[in-house]
């Protein structure tokens, strides 16, 4: 899979709006949000949304993982890490069902899915991103991964 592989399907002739659900995987009882997103996005902008309607800091490592595809911030030492900067969330995740798994701080591992609930046209009177909906917070920030906020 390349990154050509992912590009967009038109959806619409003017701008869209992606509604996406994000859920913390691994986690009892069930962490997650529901949040609509300009399609135009591009990847590093997106991550700084994921991170702060999840509740994150914003200081550790991420990566976004689809099908055989890494992509991320670029990486002199890895050349199979795709640049992110070039991405957008229409290209990474263009219909609707299509999913994304999102991985935030590398030492505890919190990884999450991201899935399309939604493209539509967007609300004139509506500034975007928006978080709509969502359940409980995440864990602390470098409390260990799920085993070490299970020890809290």
């Amino acid at each position: 899979m390349s990154v050509e592989s992912i590009t967009p399907r038109p959806y619409f002739g003017g701008p869209s709006v992606h509604t996406l659900r994000i859920e913390l995987l691994h986690m009892e009882p069930t962490v997650w949000r529901r949040v609509v997103v300009p399609s135009e996005t591009k990847l590093p902008k997106f991550n700084r949304i994921l991170e702060a309607v999840m509740g994150w800091e914003g200081y550790h490592l991420h990566m976004f993982e689809i099908a055989d595809l890494r992509i991320g911030a670029p990486d002199e030492e890895d050349d199979d890490v795709i640049d992110e900067r070039r991405i957008t969330v229409k290209q990474l995740l263009p219909r609707v069902g299509s999913q994304v798994q999102w991985a935030y701080d590398f030492g505890d591992n919190w990884q999450h899915d991201v899935v399309v609930e939604a493209i539509e046209e967007p609300s004139p009177d509506v500034r975007y991103p928006i978080c709509t909906d969502g359940e409980r917070a995440c864990p602390p920030e470098d409390c260990g991964g799920v085993s070490g906020y299970e020890d809290l």
